[in-house]
């Protein structure tokens, strides 16, 4: 089975679907990233101030070890920030000074080690650092999530830590990014598909100059390869393919017409030392050579009778006024070859209506046709039997019986092909053909916008029936 083709505007339209819905899925990603790394940061940037502030208000004390002297400024930052912190001994771990509601510290100065290895941060702002540990925890206000800093500071050649610890429900990034996608993210999906509706309709109107030479493109054949595509308004992207489409039609009509010229004038030239070598024949005295040889010219010049009947069909031109009646014309066909099929102990039955029947058509040319039809049938019917010829009216016909050995079906596809001489009968002798005659049938039925049908004749012979397109208004002759 033949895969139907893609079409250009269905594949454009997903590619665009699937960039576009790609390129906003990204889109929101990278948002939400930038906002999840803009809040990380600016979480960071106020721990590390909240620590400067509360090493800032250290002092040493009396008794060797250091107060908290906690400005009234930091105090209401650390409230209005709902900031813990808290002072250890760098050595032992011990908790010096702390806010009123911690009863142990916030970060132990054994997970500071362990951790002093770890990165810090998030990316891109993660660094290495021995003395400042960025951690979170959930031991503080019932489990509620909190964000911490923890940093080790020398206060007169000893080591202490600083830690503060808050939550982010002051800084309004995560709340910005919530929002967002609640009041505007619901816009995604209507906005791809109208601009996909908008993309496709002008992609549409862009191709409808490739649409225009598609269609036109389809009715050259044959008879029409003077025609070319329309570059008007074509695409510069398209421009060049079409361009090159016409100069292809260009060499094939050169070609074409030299080779429909060239078979024109040889078979017309071949007529002629034809006609001299059967005038030479039947001056001689006759014997089975003799008999033979004029066998064997009468086929070559029914050959090349064919051929000239290949050559006109490539410049038939059939006219708005041209009609043929198919009971004159079986009339005509049976009249010219009952001659041929009594030297061949054969008959013509001819059956046809009492009025005519008109087709749109050249009488000369269908006559050919017939007639290739009925020498046919003539050669495969046996001696002592007929050939029957039956012209109907609804619809316009004409039928041929012989009552021969019959085509197989698995031959009858190949029939009307060029040169097949796949013979029912062998007995044919001197009478084999070349295998145009069909082919010609076939192609004269195309031209007049019929067909010709082959199967079983009630006798068991062959059956080939010329079936013509209806008339659109009644004729008279």
């Amino acid at each position: 089975m033949t895969r139907a083709p893609r079409s250009l505007l269905r594949t454009i339209a997903l590619w665009l679907l699937v960039v576009m819905t790609v390129g906003v899925t990204l889109t929101g990603l990278l948002m939400y990233w930038q906002f999840h790394t803009d809040n990380a940061l600016v979480r960071l940037q106020t721990l590390r101030g909240q620590a400067d502030l509360l090493a800032e208000a250290l002092r040493p004390g009396t008794d060797g070890h250091p107060v908290l002297v906690i400005p009234d400024r930091t105090a209401a930052l650390f409230k209005a920030y709902a900031t813990h912190y808290d002072v250890l001994d760098g050595n032992n771990g011990r908790m010096l000074q702390a806010s009123p509601e911690l009863t142990e510290p916030l970060w132990p100065l054994s997970m500071q080690k362990s951790a002093a290895s770890r990165p810090t941060g998030t990316w891109p702002f993660r660094h290495h650092s021995n003395r400042e540990v960025y951690f979170v925890t959930t031991v503080l206000d019932g489990g509620e999530l909190h964000y911490g800093l923890s940093r080790i500071i020398v206060l007169n050649k000893y080591p202490y830590l600083v830690q503060v610890a808050s939550t982010d429900r002051e800084m309004l990034l995560d709340s910005e990014v919530e929002e967002y996608l609640d009041h505007i993210g619901w816009f995604w999906l209507p906005f791809i598909l109208v601009l996909l509706g908008v993309n496709i309709l002008v992609i549409h109107r862009g191709l409808a100059p490739l649409r225009r030479a598609s269609a036109l493109a389809e009715t050259i054949g044959p008879h029409g390869l003077a025609e070319r595509l329309p570059l008007e308004d074509m695409p510069s992207e398209i421009y060049p393919l079409v361009e090159a489409v016409n100069q292809a039609f260009d060499r094939i009509e050169t070609a074409y017409n030299a080779q429909r010229d060239f078979l024109a004038d040889v078979t017309h030239e071949l007529r002629t030392p034809l006609a001299v070598m059967k005038a030479h024949l039947s001056l001689q005295e006759e014997s089975s050579d003799t008999r033979a040889l004029m066998g064997d010219l009468a086929q070559l010049e029914r050959l090349v009778l064919q051929l000239l009947d290949v050559a006109r069909l490539d410049v038939l031109r059939i006219g708005e006024l041209d009609q043929a009646d198919l009971c004159t014309l079986a009339r005509e066909v049976a009249e010219y070859l009952a001659p041929l099929a009594l030297r061949r102990d054969r008959a013509i039955a001819l059956f046809v209506p009492g009025r005519p029947v008109p087709v749109h058509g050249i009488d000369e040319v269908l006559f050919r046709a017939l007639r290739n039809v009925v020498e046919n049938a003539l050669t495969h019917t046996p001696p002592g039997t007929e050939v029957r010829i039956t012209v109907t009216a609804a619809p316009a016909a004409i039928i041929v019986e012989d009552q021969g050995p019959g085509i197989a079906e698995e031959d009858r596809a190949a029939l009307f092909t060029r040169f097949w001489q796949k013979r029912r009968d062998r007995r044919g002798g001197n009478n084999r053909g070349a295998g145009l005659g069909l082919a010609i049938v076939a192609r004269t039925m195309q031209e007049h916008g019929g067909r010709v049908e082959v199967d079983r004749a009630m006798g068991g012979g062959a059956r080939f029936t010329l079936i013509f397109p209806t008339r659109d208004h009644p004729y008279c002759l």
